[in-house]
Parts: C-alpha cells; sequence; structure tokens
C-alpha cells in the first residue's frame, strides 16, 4: 500500500489511455482485495485507519476515471466490498479518522449505487442503517464548524 498514492496519482493522470485498459482493472482488484480483507473485529481500529483508509481513498481516487469499472467486476466482490466498509466505523473511536473514514464511504458508495441499486432487499436490510449513521456523523463535522 505503500505506494498506492503513487499509484492513484500516475492513473488518474493518464486517465484516458488507461480507461477500459486490464492493467487499471488489476490495480482496481488489487485494492479492492486489500480493502475486503480488512474485517472490522473490535480490534482493527489501527489498521482500519492505516491501510484501510488508504486503500479506500486511492479506491475512490482512481475509480473517478473509469467509473463502470463496477460492471466489469462480479457482483459478489463488490457486496463484499460494501458489506466490509460499513462494518469498519464501528471500529474506528478517534472522532479525526471516524469523520475521514465517514467520507471516504460515502464516496465509495455514492460510485458504487448505480452498480447495486438491484441488490437483493435482504442485502440492504440494516446497512441503509449504517449507511445513514455514517451520513449522520459526517453532517455533524459540519454543524459543528458552524
Amino acid at each position: 500500500m505503500a505506494g498506492s498514492f503513487l499509484v492513484s496519482a500516475v492513473a488518474t493522470s493518464y486517465a484516458e489511455q488507461l480507461v477500459g485498459q486490464k492493467e487499471l482493472d488489476l490495480l482496481f482488484n488489487m485494492l479492492i482485495s486489500s480493502i475486503s480483507g480488512i474485517i472490522a473485529n473490535g480490534s482493527n481500529a489501527e489498521r482500519i485507519q492505516g491501510a484501510g483508509l488508504q486503500g479506500l481513498a486511492t479506491l475512490n481516487t482512481m475509480i473517478q476515471c473509469d467509473e463502470s469499472f463496477w460492471s466489469r467486476i462480479q457482483e459478489f466482490r463488490v457486496v463484499m466490498l460494501v458489506k466490509t466498509v460499513l462494518n469498519w466505523p464501528g471500529d474506528v473511536t478517534d472522532p479525526f479518522y471516524s469523520w475521514i473514514l465517514s467520507t471516504e464511504i460515502l464516496r465509495l458508495m455514492r460510485s458504487l449505487f448505480p452498480w447495486i441499486h438491484h441488490v437483493k432487499e435482504d442485502f440492504w436490510g440494516d446497512r441503509f442503517d449504517i449507511l445513514m449513521d455514517i451520513l449522520l456523523k459526517s453532517l455533524e463535522v459540519v454543524r459543528y464548524w458552524y
């Protein structure tokens, strides 16, 4: 993950040339795998705040150059990614990291919604509640500033 910001900068700088290329898809898939591998378990706050947050921010930055990427991967991988990151806020207690994490999760969901809106209702059950909690926490920062 150390070079992920460099990879992100390169990918977004050459977006037109990389869109649809297998190399870019490989980078996206590697990021998704590394992010999905960080499971919230009550003691993973450091890993979530470090590698998890860095990977999520990098994925969000890179995905802006090719949001159609989500159509080229298996729905199961996307569902696992969503299940994983929506559980992260429960492990992070530091308000600074919590706010940044909430923002990055909302950015990911904005990108993903067009591709996963049709997923079965039982998947969305409590995830909408979790997503609303994340949104409300993000809005608390705005309220604090004003």
